[in-house]
């Protein structure tokens, strides 16, 4: 008990053996409430500087096998996605593919609501996913809280940076780290609608998939496939994907990474919109919406920017950020089916006019950090610790701004005072490495033909990766030494071009890394 204490200390909740059965919650509960005070002495009068724990801060994860609630009070923990996947792992027909769409049921229910799904034994009554039994809640207002979602799962087969595969692995990858919004309006069941909902026509279908052959900013992307009915009159398709809460009256900017691909006797014109999430109010007036800036990306990609502010007269206004299509087509009267492929969705605060300085953020004072074994061990020298730090560098002073006075008030940098503005926050970092022959390559190794070795995250560390054998290339064991790339993406998706990220070179046996 000793060595669990600390840990008891610091947990605010408490996993009980998933053996316990119904009948000994009881005696489980008398035992947990009759527990004296840890942190004092006998008596229960002086200060306790320890919290002290509820039946519901306990997990139990016996079986209940009667719809009797128990009143113990005790919360439940799930071990039906876990453990199907270990079930399932001597099955040589298992695949994650079968295993996500069982997963995908569990939580969500089937692709088809109206499809019957089958449960042995259930005097609950028919099967309900648990997401019925919870409150679709959306994610934390970007005014405070950058939003961002590239999609994933955090799970994959390949790793993308700005839409090139940088990796791809046949047994997968998985990262909790990255896991991000899939969509909480267009996945599994996309709902798409007809903007001139006066014509009495057919509504388009949509189906979605997470495709793992293709992404932007990392390990997949969201494709929706869109069917629309003959018409003889074109019309606007309004798709939502993501729902979120805003401060109204402050400005917010919103960035989107797609491609769209259609039939070539079809033409699509899509934009990237937000509209209420219910009809409460009706006033056309309730956004101020700026203009769409668009812009053609590498591998295919288009990129879309709006600034919009909510006009409503409440504090917050929740909405759906999503598209407004048109569709135009030679054929009116055939059906048409077009894919839609979502890369990545960033809302974040407008950024300052162009008057006010803002930092450009950039990488420095990156280090290696061998292993002590790895000191004296050839095979393992290339085994350690990469750190860095970020920082934040503004322009040098305008040319029109004249200062000829030490006394003068005005200033060189107009800045905006918010932490958003101060110092920039990344999504995590890209490591490349390459090998380093001598020096003198080292000094001009070209960043074209590093190879990625990973990113950060999935440790919980944010300005640390570790470097060991099993990341590393074929043929690291052949190496001098090695140089390290670390490449940065921020809280909205961005980026660092080459010239703001950090490099740091060690040498086999050397005892200290040269950092720029």
């Amino acid at each position: 008990m000793v060595y669990n204490l600390p840990f008891f200390l610091a947990a605010d909740t408490l996993f009980t053996n998933y053996w316990w059965k119904p009948e000994t919650q009881d005696s489980m509960a008398q035992y947990v409430t009759n527990l004296k005070r840890a942190g004092s002495n006998a008596s229960t009068d002086g200060p306790s500087f320890v919290p002290d724990k509820a039946l519901q801060d306990i997990y139990s994860a016996a079986t209940v096998p009667s719809p009797t609630t128990s009143p113990r009070g005790f919360s439940t923990a799930l071990f039906g996605p876990g453990w199907t996947w270990e079930a399932a792992t001597e099955n040589p027909e298992q695949n994650w593919n079968e295993w996500w769409d069982n997963e995908r049921k569990l939580w969500l229910g089937p692709l088809n609501l109206e499809d019957f799904t089958p449960v042995p034994d259930s005097p609950e009554g028919p099967f309900k996913p648990m997401a019925a039994f919870f409150r679709d809640l959306p994610p934390p207002d970007p005014l405070r809280s950058v939003f961002y979602t590239n999609f994933s799962p955090g799970v994959s087969y390949s790793w993308f940076v700005e839409g090139k595969k940088v990796m791809d692995t046949k047994k997968g990858w998985s990262d909790i780290d990255k896991q991000s919004s899939i969509g909480n309006l267009v996945w599994p069941r996309p709902t798409p609608s007809r903007q001139d909902v006066e014509q009495e026509e057919a509504v388009p279908t949509a189906t979605t998939v997470l495709d793992m052959t293709d992404g932007y900013n990392g390990g997949n992307t969201l494709t929706l496939t869109i069917t629309c009915p003959g018409s003889e009159s074109e019309g606007t398709i309004w798709l939502p994907v993501q729902s979120l809460t805003l401060t109204t009256r402050e400005s917010l900017e919103a960035r989107v990474v797609y491609k769209a691909t259609a039939p070539n006797d079809v033409s699509l014109r899509s934009h990237i919109d937000v509209k209420l999430l219910s009809n409460e109010e009706v006033d056309s007036r309730v956004f101020t919406i700026g203009k769409t800036t668009v812009k053609d990306l590498p591998h295919g990609w288009t990129s879309q920017t709006i600034n919009f502010t909510a006009t409503s007269i409440k504090h917050t206004t929740s909405v759906a950020m999503g598209f407004l299509i048109d569709v135009v087509r030679t054929d009116s009267l055939a059906n048409v089916t077009f894919s839609l492929s979502l890369g990545q969705l960033a809302v974040y605060p407008t950024p300052p006019p162009q008057s006010v300085s803002v930092g450009t953020p950039s990488i420095t004072g990156a280090k290696f950090a061998p292993r002590a074994h790895a000191l004296n061990t050839n095979a393992d020298a290339l085994e350690g610790v990469l750190t860095w730090d970020t920082t934040s560098t503004f322009t040098p002073i305008d040319s029109d701004v004249q200062i000829d006075d030490p006394e003068s008030i005005t200033p060189a940098w107009l800045l905006q005072d918010t932490p958003a503005s101060r110092f920039p926050t990344f999504a995590y970092f890209n490591i490349y490495t390459a090998p380093l022959q001598d020096a003198a390559a080292a000094a001009h190794a070209d960043t074209g033909s590093t190879v990625f070795i990973g990113t950060t995250g999935l440790d919980g560390r944010a300005n640390r990766f570790y470097v060991e054998p099993a990341c590393l290339p074929r043929g690291w064991d052949t190496w001098d030494g090695a140089k390290f790339y670390i490449q940065g993406v921020t809280d909205r998706g961005e980026v660092l071009p080459w010239e703001s990220c950090a490099t740091v070179e060690h040498r086999k046996h050397g005892k200290s890394s040269t950092g720029a």
